[in-house]
């Protein structure tokens, strides 16, 4: 069972990044990692969500405050 792995995903909606149009416009965007069954057993989902939520902003050029971590659902419903 040591090699089994899942899926993590983080789904986010950016306000005002030029990566989707600038000043007035959202984007949605989500990363996807595969993690071990060890790497469950160890993680801390809300500072690893946190992370990311930072990582986003600073790859979107924005601030933190404009980046939501929202659903898989809701990323779906604005993407599709």
């Amino acid at each position: 069972m040591d090699n089994i792995t899942m899926s993590l995903g983080i789904y986010f909606e950016v306000k005002d990044a030029e990566i989707y149009g600038g000043e007035g416009t959202v984007g949605y965007a989500a990363t996807i990692v595969d993690i071990s069954l060890s790497g469950l057993q160890k993680a801390d989902f809300t500072k690893y969500a946190e992370s990311q939520k930072e990582g986003m902003a600073q790859f979107c050029h924005v601030p933190v405050e404009k980046v939501r971590v929202i659903s898989r659902d809701e990323c779906e419903e604005n993407t599709d």
